[in-house]
C-alpha cells in the first residue's frame, strides 16, 4: 500500500487521529482520554488516581481483618499468617497493575492463595494431604470457645480468606477508582472476628486492628483530599491529622470502658455438668493409626475414668471447668477430688518415667493419652489443660496431626510399697460408695484370710473373681448392677466392659477405693523403642487408690472366654480366651452392601473418572484456541501461496475473526460497515478503506506486495489492541470460544474445523429415529429395523465381542470345582497336627456367604499341649488370590494391621492380635491358602510355617529360618 493511495481513499477532511488520540476500537481496545472540557474537570474518570494508593489501603484494612482473626488461635502464629494473606493478595494485584495485567489479577489471586495454604499446612503437618488437614479442622470446630489451637487446617483457611479478601477490596478500588472502597469491604468481616475474640484477648486484637483500619482510611482519604482539594496539602494533611486523633481517643475510651464491664458483661466463671453414663463408641477402622509411642515399654494410656457409681451404672465425672489447671513446664497438681482454688505442683518421686506421643489422629476427643500419676509434661501444646480429678489431659480443640508431647509419671509401684499404704482418708469416701453388695460378694468377702492388707485383699477377691469370670462380645458400656456382679461370680458369660466394672464394684467392697480407667493398652511387640496405637488397642481396666502411689492401674484377665464370629474385629487385649482365641476359625465373608458399592463407584470416580473427565475438559476448552493458532499458520501459507490479494483478505479474516471471538459485531458486515460499529479510528479506518479497493475497487488490479504488508501490519497492530483492551476472563473466553471456527467470517480461505459429523454419530441418530417411528407404526417396524442393523451390523459385533472378552470370558474360564485342600503332614519337627472334625460344624453355618468352600482346622501340639492352629481353605470356584479384592478379604477377616514378610523366597502376611500371632499364605496355585494362629507358648512360629510349606511343596530339607522375617520394603501388605 502507497501513501498516494490512502490519501485517494479519504473522504471526509476528518484529521489523522494517531493510536491512543481516538476512541476505543469495540467494547475493549485501550484509548487515552482527551483533554477533559471545563464542565468535566471534576469528573470521576479524570481525577487524578494511584492504583498504589488503593493497594496499599487494602493492605491496611485488610491487615487488621488478619489480625482479628488470627487472635482466635492460641500463640501468635495466627496474627502473623492473617497478615501475610493480606500481604499475598494485596502483592498480586499490585504486580498485575505495575505490570499492565489489568484483570489478570483476580485470577492469579486464588491460586497463589491456595499454594501459601498448602505450603503452610503441609509444612506443619509433615507432607499430609491438605484437604484432609482442612476437613478435620473444620470437625474439631472450637470456635464458640477460642482460643483454637492453630492447626494446619486453619492455617490454610486463614491465608486463603485474607488473601481473598485483600484482591477483592484492591480490585474493587482500582475497578471503581475509589481508594475508600478498599478501607470499607473489609470492615464487616472485621466487626464479626470482635464476636470471637478470646477471654483476655480483646484488648489487643481490637486496638491493633482498629488502628489499622484507621490508617486505612486515612490514606484512601487523605489521597481523595489531596486530589479533589484546591486549599493545598499542609492544609488538608492537619485536618486528617486531627480526624485521626479524634479516632484514637474514641479507641482509648472504648477500651477503658471495656475495663468497667460496660461493653463486655462479666462471664461465667466456670460450666459444670453432672456425671453421665458414658456413650457407646462409635464404629472405628480398627486398622486407623491413631497415634504412636516412643518408649521402652508399654503402660496403659488413660484418655478418660468413670469414678462415680449410681445406683446401677458406673457414670463419669462431673465435669467442671473451674477445676481444669492450664499445664506449663511446672509440675502438675496432685489428685483433687473437688477444684483446685490454688492448684500447687506436686512434688517430682524418686523413680519417674516417661513417653513420648505424637497424634495422628484421635477423631473429635478433645482428651489426649497420658500415664497414671503424672508428674509433668514436656513441650505441652499451648492451651493444654489438666483435671487434677480425672488425671486427664485436654486441648481446647480437637488435637491435630503432628502434635507431640512427653508425659512424665511416677514410676509404678511394687506390691512391697503398695502393702505398706496406709488407709484412705476422708477425701475418698466418695470413692468407696457402693450398693449392698449381693450374697455371692458377702460369701466371697467372708472367706477372705484374717490379717491382710488391703492390696492382699483385694488381690485375694480379684483372683477369685477371674476364676470364674468369662469374658463374652463387645465392651460396649451397659448397666452393671450388684446382681450382675454375683452371675459372673457364677460363671455367666460378660462383656469387657461389665467384668471390669463389676472388678471395681468388688473392689470398693473390698474396701479399696477403686474406679474405671480407660484408654489403650497396646501388647504387641515393640521394636526399637516405639510402638503404634490403634482402635484395636482399646482397653478398660481397674484403678486403685493406694496412699502415696495414687491411682494405680490394675490390669486383669479372665480365664476364660467364648469365642465368636460375628465380631471379628472386635478384639480387647484385656481379654485373653486361655488358649481358646487361637483355636477358632477365620472365615472370610462376602460382602454385598450399598455402601461397599458406594465404596467402590466413589473410589473410581475419585481416581478414575474424575481425572480423566478433568483431563478431558481441558484439552476440549484449548482445543479451540490451539486450533486457531495452527489455522492462522496454515491461512499465513496459503496466501503466501496465492498471492497479494490473498493476503489481505486472509489478514483481515484474521481480524474479524478475532472479534467474532469476542462478540464484536455480526460476520456479515463489510469493511465499511464495521466503522459504524466501533469508535473511530485511525488504523481501523486505513485498514478497512485498504481491504475494500484491493478486494472490490480500483486497486483490485494492481494489488502489490507492499499493499499486503500494509494490510497484515494494520490488522496485527488492531487485534493486538482489540485483545489487550478486553478483561482478562474475556480474553480467556475468547480463546476457547468456537465461534469463529464454526462461522469464519471468510469461508474461501482454510478453516480447519471439521463440519460434517461422524457417520457412526448420523448413523445412531438414524437409528434412534426408525425406532421412533416404527413404534408408531407397528406396521413399518421389522422393515426399519432391518435397515437399520445393516448399517449397524460392526458396531454390534465390536460391542458383543468386548462384551464376551470381558464379563462373560471371565465366567467361562472359571473352573467347575473348587480346588482340593492341601494335604497337612501328621508330624513337623516336634509337633503333631490333629485335625478338629468340630471345625466343620461351625464352618457350615457361613458357608452360604462365605468367600471359601471348604476349610480344615488342625490343632498344633508340643509336648501334649495346644501351641497353635493351622487353618487350611480353598477359595471358590472362579476365585483366586491374586485378585487384590479377593486377598484383601481374606486378610482383613483376621483383624488387625497386617505385615507382609519375606521369608526364605515365600510370602507371608503377619497380624498380632491379643497376644496371638496370625501367619498368612497363599498357595502357588491361587486357589487356597493356609492361617497359622500361635500362642504365646509357641516358639518361633515362623520357622515352623515355612517348614511346613516346605514339607507340602515336597521339600523336606529345608531347616528352620534364624533369625525371622525380613520385610519386604518394596511393598505394602496388598
Amino acid at each position: 500500500m502507497t501513501t498516494t493511495d490512502l490519501r485517494d481513499a479519504a473522504v471526509d477532511d476528518e484529521p489523522i487521529v494517531r493510536l491512543g488520540e481516538a476512541g476505543r476500537l469495540g467494547p475493549g481496545i485501550p484509548e487515552q482520554p482527551a483533554a477533559p472540557d471545563q464542565e468535566n474537570a471534576g469528573t470521576d474518570d479524570e481525577r487524578p488516581f494511584n492504583p498504589m494508593t488503593a493497594v496499599a489501603v487494602a493492605f491496611l484494612s485488610t491487615a487488621g481483618v488478619g489480625w482479628m482473626l488470627g487472635g482466635i488461635f492460641t500463640g501468635t502464629t495466627g496474627r502473623l499468617v492473617g497478615v501475610g494473606g493480606a500481604l499475598i493478595g494485596t502483592g498480586v494485584v499490585a504486580l498485575a497493575e505495575r505490570w499492565r495485567w489489568g484483570g489478570l489479577s483476580q485470577l492469579l489471586a486464588l491460586p497463589v492463595a491456595v499454594l501459601a495454604g498448602i505450603g503452610l499446612a503441609t509444612s506443619s503437618a509433615g507432607g499430609t494431604n491438605p484437604f484432609r488437614l482442612v476437613s478435620q479442622a473444620i470437625r474439631a470446630g472450637g470456635l464458640t470457645q477460642p482460643p483454637v489451637p492453630f492447626d494446619p487446617g486453619w492455617r490454610f483457611l486463614l491465608v486463603v480468606l485474607t488473601c481473598t479478601i485483600a484482591v477483592t477490596a484492591a480490585a474493587t478500588a482500582v475497578q471503581f477508582r475509589r481508594a475508600r472502597l478498599a478501607a470499607i469491604i473489609p470492615a464487616p468481616v472485621m466487626a464479626a472476628g470482635t464476636l470471637l475474640q478470646p477471654n483476655n484477648h480483646e484488648l489487643v486484637s481490637i486496638t491493633v486492628s482498629v488502628l489499622l483500619a484507621i490508617g486505612s482510611f486515612a490514606v484512601a482519604y487523605g489521597s481523595e483530599l489531596a486530589a479533589d482539594s484546591h486549599t493545598g496539602g499542609a492544609f488538608e494533611a492537619r485536618r486528617l491529622l486531627k480526624a485521626v486523633g479524634l479516632l484514637v481517643g474514641i479507641l482509648a475510651l472504648v477500651v477503658g470502658m471495656s475495663h468497667l464491664s460496660f461493653l463486655y458483661p462479666p462471664q461465667k466463671v466456670a460450666v459444670v455438668i453432672p456425671p453421665k453414663r458414658p456413650q457407646t463408641p462409635p464404629a472405628v477402622n480398627p486398622n486407623q493409626l491413631l497415634f504412636t509411642v516412643k518408649a521402652p515399654t508399654s503402660q496403659p494410656l488413660r484418655t478418660g475414668e468413670l469414678d462415680v457409681y449410681d445406683a446401677d451404672a458406673w457414670l463419669t465425672p462431673p465435669y467442671d471447668t473451674g477445676r481444669l489447671v492450664d499445664v506449663t513446664a511446672a509440675n502438675l497438681p496432685a489428685f483433687a477430688a473437688g477444684r483446685v482454688t490454688v492448684p500447687t505442683p506436686g512434688p517430682t518421686p524418686k523413680k519417674t518415667t516417661q513417653v513420648t506421643v505424637t497424634i495422628d489422629d484421635l477423631g473429635e476427643a478433645r482428651q489426649i493419652p497420658d500415664l497414671a500419676d503424672a508428674v509433668s509434661v514436656k513441650t505441652p501444646p499451648s492451651g493444654l489443660q489438666y483435671d487434677p480429678r480425672a488425671q486427664t489431659l485436654q486441648t481446647p480443640g480437637r488435637p491435630g496431626h503432628g502434635l507431640t508431647y512427653t508425659v512424665v509419671a511416677a514410676a509404678p509401684a511394687d506390691s512391697t510399697v503398695l502393702k505398706k499404704a496406709p488407709a484412705p482418708g476422708p477425701a475418698l469416701a466418695p470413692f468407696l460408695a457402693v450398693p449392698p453388695p449381693p450374697i455371692a460378694v458377702t460369701d466371697l468377702l467372708s472367706k477372705v484370710p484374717q490379717g491382710l492388707d488391703r492390696y492382699d485383699r483385694l488381690q485375694y477377691v480379684r483372683n477369685y473373681y477371674y476364676k470364674h469370670a468369662v469374658g463374652s462380645g463387645p465392651g460396649n458400656p451397659v448397666d452393671v448392677t450388684p446382681t450382675r456382679v454375683a452371675q459372673i461370680l457364677q460363671g455367666k458369660p460378660a462383656s469387657p466392659y461389665e467384668i471390669v466394672a463389676g472388678e471395681a464394684l468388688l473392689a470398693r467392697w473390698a474396701g479399696v477405693p477403686a474406679r474405671i480407667g480407660y484408654g489403650y493398652y497396646y501388647q504387641g511387640a515393640i521394636k526399637n523403642g516405639t510402638y503404634q496405637v490403634h482402635p484395636s488397642d482399646g482397653a478398660m481396666w481397674l484403678e486403685a487408690y493406694f496412699a502415696g502411689s495414687g491411682w494405680v492401674p490394675i490390669i486383669g484377665h479372665p480365664k476364660q472366654a467364648t469365642s465368636s464370629l460375628n465380631h471379628p474385629n472386635h478384639t480387647n487385649p484385656q481379654i485373653l480366651p486361655n488358649g481358646q482365641l487361637i483355636a477358632q476359625i477365620y472365615v472370610p465373608l462376602e460382602q454385598t452392601s450399598l455402601r461397599m458399592l458406594y465404596t467402590l463407584v466413589q473410589y473410581w470416580l475419585l481416581h478414575g473418572a474424575l481425572p480423566i473427565a478433568g483431563i478431558v475438559l481441558f484439552l476440549w476448552l484449548l482445543l479451540p484456541g490451539l486450533v486457531k493458532m495452527a489455522r492462522r499458520l496454515r491461512r499465513r501459507v496459503w496466501a503466501g501461496r496465492i498471492g497479494p490479494g490473498s493476503r489481505i483478505a486472509t489478514a483481515y479474516s484474521e481480524f474479524r475473526d478475532r472479534a467474532i471471538d469476542f462478540n464484536i459485531g455480526h460476520p456479515t458486515l463489510t469493511p465499511l460497515e464495521f466503522l459504524d460499529v466501533t469508535l473511530p479510528d485511525d488504523e481501523h479506518k486505513q485498514l478497512a478503506w485498504l481491504v475494500t479497493r484491493a478486494l472490490w475497487g480500483d486497486l483490485r488490479r494492481d494489488q502489490r506486495d507492499e499493499d499486503a504488508e500494509a494490510a497484515e501490519d494494520l490488522a496485527a497492530s488492531l487485534t493486538r489492541r482489540l485483545s489487550a483492551g478486553q478483561p482478562a476472563l474475556l480474553r480467556v473466553a475468547a480463546f476457547a470460544s468456537r465461534e469463529s471456527l464454526r462461522a469464519p467470517y471468510c469461508d474461501e480461505i482454510p478453516n480447519l474445523w471439521l463440519r460434517h459429523r461422524l457417520r457412526l454419530m448420523s448413523r445412531l441418530r438414524a437409528a434412534i429415529t426408525a425406532l421412533r417411528r416404527g413404534v408408531r407404526r407397528p406396521r413399518d417396524l421389522r422393515r426399519r429395523l432391518a435397515k437399520v442393523s445393516v448399517g449397524s451390523a460392526p458396531l454390534i459385533v465390536v460391542l458383543l465381542m468386548v462384551g464376551m472378552l470381558s464379563g462373560c470370558g471371565a465366567a467361562t474360564r472359571a473352573p467347575a470345582q473348587a480346588a482340593p485342600l492341601p494335604s497337612v503332614p501328621a508330624t513337623v519337627g516336634a509337633y503333631q497336627l490333629q485335625l478338629k472334625p468340630s471345625a466343620q460344624d461351625v464352618f457350615n453355618q457361613y458357608r452360604a456367604k462365605a468367600l471359601i468352600s471348604s476349610l480344615a482346622l488342625y490343632g498344633i501340639r508340643s509336648k501334649g499341649v495346644t501351641v497353635g492352629t493351622l487353618q487350611t481353605a480353598s477359595l471358590k470356584p472362579g476365585l483366586k488370590w491374586q485378585n487384590s479384592t479377593v486377598r484383601k478379604a481374606v486378610i482383613t477377616s483376621l483383624g488387625g494391621t497386617p505385615t507382609l514378610h519375606i521369608v526364605n523366597g515365600v510370602s507371608i502376611y503377619e497380624v498380632t492380635i491379643n497376644q496371638v500371632q496370625l501367619f498368612a499364605h497363599f498357595m502357588p496355585s491361587g486357589r487356597t491358602y493356609e492361617l497359622l494362629g500361635a500362642g504365646p507358648d509357641f516358639n518361633n512360629p515362623e520357622s515352623f510355617f515355612t517348614q511346613t510349606l516346605a514339607v507340602q511343596e515336597g521339600q523336606p530339607g529345608i531347616a528352620a529360618v534364624a533369625p525371622g522375617p525380613t520385610t519386604d520394603p518394596r511393598r505394602g501388605w496388598q
